[in-house]
C-alpha cells in the first residue's frame, strides 16, 4: 500500500515582498520630490554693500499685506493697519517709516513685489513711500520665493587687487 503524502500548505512571500518594494519606492520618490523642491527654490539673496550712510530696509508686498523684515525678525502687517494714519502707527511698518523719516538721507527701502501685488502696488505702498519722501526701489519677486538682503562687508584695504 502506498502511503498517502501529506499536502503541505505553502505560503508564497513573493507578492508581499513585491508590494512592500513598490511601497518603499513610492515613499522614496515622494521624499526626494519634497527635498528636490526645497533645493530648487532656495532663498534669493540680494547683496548690498555695507555703508553706514545708506542703511537698507526690506519689505515684501503681496497685494494685501506687507512683510517687514528687520534682521532675523519678520512681521506680516495687513495693509489696512499699515497705512492707518498715513503710516504713522504702532505697527512694524509704522516703526520702520518713523526710523526712515528721522534720517531720510541715510536709509533706503527695498520693496519686493509679488505677482499678487502688481495690480495695486502703485496705489498703495509706492504712493505712501512717495508721500513720505523716502528713498526706495522696487523689484518683482516670484510668488513663493523667499528673499533676503545680505550685507556685504567692504574688502580690507579697499583696493581693486
Amino acid at each position: 500500500m502506498k502511503r498517502r503524502q501529506r499536502e503541505v500548505l505553502q505560503v508564497d512571500l513573493f507578492p508581499f515582498l513585491s508590494v512592500l518594494a513598490c511601497l518603499m519606492g513610492s515613499l522614496m520618490l515622494i521624499t526626494l520630490s519634497f527635498v528636490g523642491g526645497k533645493a530648487s527654490n532656495p532663498e534669493e539673496q540680494f547683496g548690498v554693500r555695507h555703508d553706514p550712510n545708506n542703511v537698507p530696509h526690506l519689505v515684501i508686498w503681496d497685494g494685501s499685506t506687507i512683510l517687514v523684515t528687520d534682521g532675523q525678525k519678520r512681521v506680516r502687517v495687513p495693509w489696512a493697519l499699515a497705512k492707518a494714519n498715513g503710516g504713522n502707527n504702532d505697527t512694524a511698518f509704522g516703526e520702520l517709516l518713523r526710523t526712515m523719516k528721522a534720517d531720510r538721507r541715510n536709509h533706503y527701502l527695498f520693496i519686493f513685489v509679488r505677482p499678487s501685488g502688481f495690480g495695486n502696488f502703485a496705489s498703495t505702498v509706492q504712493d505712501l513711500a512717495t508721500e513720505q519722501n523716502l528713498r526706495y526701489g522696487h523689484w518683482p519677486i516670484a510668488q513663493s520665493r523667499s528673499v533676503s538682503l545680505k550685507i556685504e562687508e567692504p574688502e580690507e584695504g579697499g583696493g581693486h587687487g
